[in-house]
């Protein structure tokens, strides 16, 4: 088309130049458009432990027939399009331009780059999805006598602390921490306790658990301490202690260890 107008207006040889010029440059463009495959994944993923996570990586491919190679890859675990993957740590799921690639119960040693591989008749290209755990924890152990209170925490990651409050008084300087543990996860057991000359019984605890990570608190547990009570009815002895545990899973060592230094 412009080289006719041009011929017209009495500037052949010139419009047959541009032609050409124009042609060469779209040659140029095709030429790298198909040498590059587009993949389209989350940039980032975050989780907490215990999750089941899904990460996806799409390949707007017209005719999946000729994808040679599409994969995910991350350390030890793999996932590849069409095939099948026996692991009980990943599910694999193959969907027409779609590959999924589901990390199964989440643990710290799981962050890290996932990356997505695609090789077709078209072009090859990578791209890659970071997964992120910022906090994780179970639920506490808090347990309160006329001696000492005393609070663990177990599945911490990262790293916490226990600070100990009453009212708006921070105690944390009195208590004492127990030696951290750690499971095979990646994961900490942390456990203090504050010594009943350092607080007032009469005052509800307050235990809070630290992240130096996050800058932030990440839970507290409240109790109160209620004096023990013995009675002796018709040869039996009676025990009613008011002591609250609240416990959903501890770790066995972490256990131990807490019921040792009651006895103290």
């Amino acid at each position: 088309m412009i080289s006719a107008r041009s011929l017209r207006s009495g500037e052949g040889p010139g419009s047959v130049h541009v032609w050409v010029s124009i042609v060469w440059i779209a040659s140029v463009v095709n030429f790298g458009v198909g040498d590059t495959v587009m993949l389209m994944a989350e940039p980032r993923v975050e989780a907490r432990c215990g999750q089941n996570v899904t990460m996806t990586c799409d390949v707007p491919i017209q005719d999946p027939d000729r994808i040679k190679l599409f994969k995910w890859i991350a350390d030890n675990k793999t996932c590849e399009y069409g095939k099948d993957h026996a692991d009980t740590k990943v599910v694999c799921e193959s969907k027409s331009e779609r590959l999924s690639m589901t990390v199964l119960n989440v643990m710290p040693g799981d962050q890290g780059n996932y990356l997505c591989k695609v090789h077709s008749e078209t072009g090859v290209n990578t791209t890659q999805t970071v997964l992120t755990i910022p906090s994780c924890f179970d639920p506490s152990l808090f347990l309160v006598n006329e001696r000492q209170a005393m609070c663990c925490f177990t599945g911490v990651y990262p790293r916490g602390s226990i600070h100990w409050f009453q009212r708006d008084v921070n105690l944390t300087d009195y208590a004492v921490r127990q030696p951290d543990e750690v499971d095979q996860e990646g994961r900490y057991g942390v456990c203090s306790t504050l010594p009943a000359r350092s607080s007032d019984l009469s005052l509800p605890f307050n235990c809070s658990l630290w992240s130096p990570a996050k800058s932030s608190y990440l839970f507290h547990v409240v109790e109160r301490y209620v004096p023990t009570e013995r009675s002796v009815t018709g040869g039996t002895v009676c025990l009613r202690a008011n002591l609250s545990v609240v416990l959903i899973m501890a770790a066995a060592a972490i256990k131990g260890s807490f019921q040792r230094l009651m006895m103290q």
